[in-house]
């Protein structure tokens, strides 16, 4: 036999069937939302740092003459080098079917069956034993559309084209989707790279580090002198930092974790309305269950177990949604563009344990409170309903204030409806909460959206161009541009000088290859966003300004600082006269053109052609991409790569579209959240009104003027959080878009950013206002006087 208490629970679920339902969903939107952001997160750093780990990537790169495996040998006995491993690569094209070229990273490797640093995990196919045989990374099939068994052709630099069979497909874990990088990777075997033009040796020793055993520079350095003892210069070196992929994965898992844990304590404020507006409600009954001898023990654990069927509810309905989400996401949006090789997509066991524990305990807890507090009354109390009151008005601050206000300004049912509003402040602020923090995130995030495609616009202010083309080999400026405009359709032509340098740091150690971009000193094709000190002028000769992102490399430089560039050899004082902002393309040096000649020993040439053309949409850009590659190629030059501004926009794009993407998914959720409380709380005030509402009728008050304290009622409520959520709106947008690395042009919340998005929410909070009073103020014209005076 069931006990009669627990009848009770039954009966208060069943009886209230709405707000049941309603609350679970509150609470399972919450665990929905942490669930699935948790084992999204759980599954994308797995199998991310799984994949890496299996490939054994290397920490650094030193770029040397031509060695042999005797030298990667007696490498790795350097102190600190866990494993060194030489290689040799080339970059050349494959022509597809539309006709283009598609970029191709081919790599030697010597023995496939023990690669010790950077290693390429097999997927099919097999390994290429012949020189005219191509193992290809398993993105690239798509992205050159081809399959295994079939031929491609790679065009050298020189013009020359060879063939290769594809013998199978591995997994290259350093570079996300060729879509991003615009290139894939191949690898050959050493007598493969002979057939390519390459030599038998090696020119790149790529070493894994033991990062406990010292610094990495310092490792590398020593490594560095190792080499140099052989009689052989170093050319460069590359610390292999954090990849762009990691750090936009970290941010994402970061903000979206934020997100989730706020909407479930957003949701566990819709408990405790509940609950205790049930627990007010319930004064009469609790007072007799202690008069017929109940306990306050045996009430405490009858509603904490009506919570608990909330929250079992809530997790039976948000687990299976939100393990269904991660296990999509990762398919069909994570695994191509970050390039994993997931080996499962298991969901761990301690994931769905979390999200249980977060189901029961945070509406237990949110509901002990009320509970706690509603036990305690006695039963004397109880019965006269003494010490439990709804609500109370008259003497506060507000309804003085109130009263104080000029008739003509507030008519009555505007004036009742606010004092309602007020009468239950606790309630108020809990409710409001979710629709203010609903307001801000969402206008912040369609703010940082705006910034993020106006920031994209700047972006493309370092390259005021429509198709760049560059050399494999420096030539004549003025050959080259000349040549630029003989092409059909181009109508504007510049000429840049690109190089790379290291910082020599003061300790004596040497940064990454920083690219360097000459620019003529009349440039009209790079309008930088400055950030700090001034531009280059004209008659600047060793002057460098730096952008955001080799500011980040080197914190310790100030506009006004002199540093040492080491180019071709040679160092060389710089006087650093300012910053600029990122084009999302790397680290950057901008010098002038005539000195980065002089110290390259390369006066008056350039090996990048910058291009005008007469149409400037995105087929208009690739078709003159494809027309400039034949053009100059035909004319004798050795083209390096081409590439158009809209398609680097595009990638620019697609970096910031996933995490802005998942920001929005998660301020319609506060929405819903938002929305879900505020019919809550108008249903819950609805009915400890039912009496007044009977006075009114018994006065004359017709069922409109009813409706109207009803609507208003929720409309003041929706009034208040967009107006607090809109000031609060700001602060919020700087901190995502620093937390996503968008540097904002502008103030987020300016009339061209967040206006447009804020009047839309207002008018969204309206209507959802509307559709939460709906029901209570249709329920409330509906009562009679007799029924009201029989409400209990």
């Amino acid at each position: 036999m069931i006990r009669i208490r627990w009848y009770k629970v039954i009966s208060d679920l069943w009886s209230h069937r709405t707000r049941t339902l309603i609350v679970s969903l509150a609470v399972a939107v919450g665990v929905y939302a942490v669930g699935a952001i948790m084992a999204t997160q759980m599954l994308m750093l797995r199998e991310f740092h799984s994949d890496r780990n299996e490939a054994l990537l290397a920490d650094a790169i030193v770029y040397t003459q031509p060695f042999d495996a005797k030298l990667a040998e007696r490498v790795q006995e350097v102190p600190g080098v866990i494993a060194a491993e030489g290689r040799q690569s080339l970059r050349a094209r494959v022509p597809v079917a539309d006709g283009a070229r598609r970029n191709i990273e081919i790599v030697a490797i010597d023995d496939f069956t023990d690669m010790r640093v950077d290693r390429y995990p097999f997927i099919a196919g097999r390994w290429p034993d012949k020189r005219n045989e191509i193992m290809l990374e398993h993105m690239a099939l798509r992205f050159l559309g081809v399959a295994i068994g079939d031929t491609i052709m790679v065009e050298l630099a020189d013009g020359t084209h060879k063939q290769f069979i594809v013998t199978g497909t591995m997994h290259d874990p350093r570079y996300p989707s060729p879509e991003i990088t615009t290139f894939t990777v191949g690898a050959v075997t050493p007598a493969g790279m002979e057939y390519l033009g390459g030599g038998a040796l090696f020119t790149e020793m790529r070493l894994r580090l033991d990062r406990d055993a010292g610094e990495p520079r310092a490792i590398v350095t020593a490594v560095e002198q190792r080499i140099e003892r052989s009689d052989r210069t170093i050319v460069g070196r590359t610390i292999v930092g954090r990849s762009i992929i990691e750090s936009i994965v970290n941010t994402a898992v970061m903000i979206l974790s934020f997100f989730g844990w706020v909407i479930l304590l957003l949701s566990a404020f819709l408990v405790i309305n509940t609950i205790s507006a049930l627990i007010a409600q319930q004064v009469n009954q609790i007072g007799i269950m202690k008069l017929v001898g109940a306990s306050r023990g045996q009430m405490i654990v009858m509603y904490l177990s009506l919570v608990l069927v909330f929250g079992v509810l809530a997790f039976s309905i948000a687990i299976p949604l939100a393990t269904w989400t991660a296990q999509y996401l990762m398919t069909n949006l994570i695994q191509d563009l970050v390039n994993l090789r997931p080996d499962s997509l298991d969901v761990p066991l301690w994931v769905y344990g979390v999200m249980v524990a977060i189901g029961v305990f945070i509406p237990v807890l949110a509901g002990l409170f009320p509970v706690l507090q509603g036990t305690r009354i006695t039963t004397y109390a109880a019965l006269n309903e003494l010490g439990m009151q709804t609500g109370t008005t008259g003497g506060g601050f507000f309804d003085r204030l109130l009263a104080r206000l000029p008739k003509r300004w507030l008519q009555r049912p505007l004036l009742l409806a606010i004092r309602n509003t007020l009468r239950h402040k606790g309630r108020l602020l809990r409710t409001m909460v979710v629709m203010i923090l609903g307001t801000a995130l969402f206008i912040a995030v369609i703010s940082v959206r705006i910034s993020v495609n106006t920031t994209q616009e700047d972006f493309l202010r370092y390259h005021q161009y429509d198709v760049q083309v560059q050399l494999q080999e420096s030539h004549r400026i003025a050959r080259l541009e000349s040549a630029a405009l003989a092409a059909p359709g181009v109508v504007g032509v510049e000429s840049w000088a690109l190089g790379g340098a290291t910082r020599v740091r003061p300790d004596g150690l040497e940064s990454n290859r920083y690219q360097v971009i000459a620019l003529p000193e009349a440039s009209t094709m790079v309008d930088p966003i400055i950030q700090a000190g001034r531009w280059l002028l004209p008659d600047d000769e060793y002057a460098v300004v730096l952008n955001a992102s080799v500011v980040q490399d080197e914190p310790d430089v100030r506009v006004g600082d002199r540093i040492t560039l080491k180019m071709n050899g040679r160092e060389r004082e710089w006087l650093v006269v300012g910053f600029v902002g990122s084009d999302a393309q790397g680290p950057k040096l901008y010098m002038n053109q005539g000195v980065f000649g002089y110290e390259n020993r390369s006066p008056g040439r350039a090996n990048s052609v910058q291009v005008i053309t007469e149409s400037h949409d995105l087929l208009g850009q690739k078709t003159m991409e494809a027309l400039l590659l034949q053009h100059f190629e035909k004319l004798g030059y050795a083209v390096r790569t081409t590439r158009t501004t809209q398609t680097l926009n595009a990638q620019n794009g697609l970096m910031f579209d996933v995490i802005v993407g998942f920001l929005i998914l998660n301020a319609v959720l506060l929405g819903l959240v938002g929305s879900l409380g505020l019919s809550t709380t108008m249903g819950i005030n609805m009915l400890e009104r039912i009496r007044e509402i009977g006075v009114l009728r018994a006065v004359g008050a017709s069922n409109g003027a009813i409706r109207r304290i009803v609507l208003l009622e929720g409309l003041v409520i929706a009034t208040l959080s967009w107006i607090i959520g809109f000031a609060l709106s700001y602060p919020v947008a700087q901190v995502m878009s620093e937390q996503i690395g968008v540097a904002l042009l502008d103030t987020p919340l300016s009339f061209t950013y967040a206006l447009p998005a804020a009047i839309a929410w207002f008018f969204v909070l309206l209507a959802l206002a509307v559709a939460a009073s709906l029901g209570p103020a249709r329920n409330a014209v509906r009562l009679t006087i007799r029924e009201v005076l029989a409400y209990e």
